[in-house]
């Protein structure tokens, strides 16, 4: 992917986890320095076996301890929360045991100057790697997929490329490996976006990893079940540029083509034949539509106070005109209510107005529909016009 002599991007920091990995350390320091890393901050996740004082050896800039071990997620979180602090705006992460060369950390790190704000992963090519890695690439593709619309190709790899300060913006609450999984999620939720690398990856027999086969999927499994589950509640995500989940309820979808949307949506649940329930339905399916419900919840107030009546009365005698062909006998039938109640009974004499009802209600809706896209959609290209001068 290099144009010419690789240049470090100035603004990027290399953050190294590790936990007992002193043999391979020095290693992945020395190479990544070799393509020109500019500052290398490694935590030391509990390690026994002196890794700490081997990346400082090696040349780390700076080697933060964590004591007791409290995995992988954690020594993540905290680089970035340090680098973000720092003033750096990226972050790349590369694992301690050379599973990844340096040269494709910086392959990385040199495209994601195309685009600063974006979570970059290195896609790991997996010739000759194990069928159980393979599988779980797959696997939690799919999950993470299905969690949030978006397919990574590669949600497992330890190569990323992390814009700061957005990723500490993040309620990231799993550990350990799981931390990798849903930070990508949560960081699709929060609106960044995601690029992706192909990149060659060691698997050497002698490789170290300590990742447990029982734990750490059950915990990746949990993240996952956690994760789907959110995604069905129609509430705004904590967005990634540190927005509150109100302003991003408020200001999201203000543009004329998702504002109309959004209006037409309102001013259709504002006729809907749900009595008491509109502005409860409007402002709930336009979160799970992800349109933006202040502008449903006002359109959907096309019915407000004297002018419930006559959406009531407009659908029913639409409906009685679709269902029999006419209106004038709707007029007879209402003049008739009380005797045929008394007669027949309340279902019977009031099924044919509750029928027009039904009937009626879907072409209002569609008209309400109209009126509520146009206002809203003729607002937001206002709004747009003033906000530009």
């Amino acid at each position: 992917y290099r144009v010419g002599p690789m240049t470090w991007p100035t603004r990027i920091a290399v953050l190294i986890p590790v936990y007992n990995h002193a043999a391979t350390l020095p290693g992945v320091i020395s190479g990544m320095r070799a393509e020109g890393a500019l500052h290398i901050l490694v935590v030391d996740d509990g390690s026994t076996d002196g890794s700490g004082e081997a990346a400082r050896q090696a040349g780390a800039d700076r080697v933060l301890r964590v004591e007791p071990n409290q995995g992988k997620g954690h020594a993540l979180a905290l680089g970035l929360a340090t680098l973000a602090q720092e003033g750096w705006t990226q972050a790349l992460a590369i694992d301690a045991d050379l599973q990844h060369p340096p040269s494709e950390g910086a392959r990385l790190a040199q495209a994601s100057c195309q685009d600063p704000a974006c979570l970059w992963l290195g896609v790991r090519d997996m010739t000759g790697a194990p069928a159980a890695s393979r599988f779980g690439r797959v696997w939690t593709s799919l999950w993470t997929w299905i969690a949030c619309g978006c397919w990574p190709e590669d949600n497992q790899t330890g190569l990323r490329v992390y814009p700061l300060p957005a990723m500490t913006h993040l309620p990231i609450h799993a550990g350990r490996y799981a931390y990798e999984v849903e930070s990508l999620v949560r960081a699709v939720w929060g609106g960044v976006q995601v690029g992706r690398l192909g990149v060659s990856v060691r698997y050497p027999q002698d490789r170290i990893s300590h990742f447990h086969k029982v734990r750490d999927n059950a915990r990746t499994a949990w993240a996952f079940t956690r994760l789907v589950v959110r995604r069905l509640i129609p509430w705004p995500h904590r967005q990634a540029d540190g927005r509150s989940v109100w302003s991003a309820l408020l200001a999201d979808g203000l543009d004329p083509r998702r504002a109309a949307l959004a209006g037409a949506f309102g001013g259709a649940m504002g006729v809907a034949p749900l009595p008491g329930l509109q502005l409860l339905a409007a402002a709930w399916g336009a979160m799970v539509l992800r349109l933006n419900p202040a502008v449903a919840l006002f359109t959907s107030n096309i019915s407000f106070g004297p002018l419930l009546p006559l959406w009531f009365s407009l659908s029913v005698l639409v409906g009685h005109a679709l269902r029999t062909g006419e209106t004038q006998g709707l007029w007879a039938q209402v003049e008739g209510l009380q005797a045929a109640i008394a007669s027949q009974g309340p279902w019977a004499a009031l099924a044919p107005l509750l029928t027009d009802w039904l009937l009626g209600s879907v072409p209002v809706m569609l008209l309400a529909a109209g009126i509520g896209g146009l206002a809203a959609g003729t607002f937001a290209v206002f709004r747009r016009r003033g906000s530009h001068g």
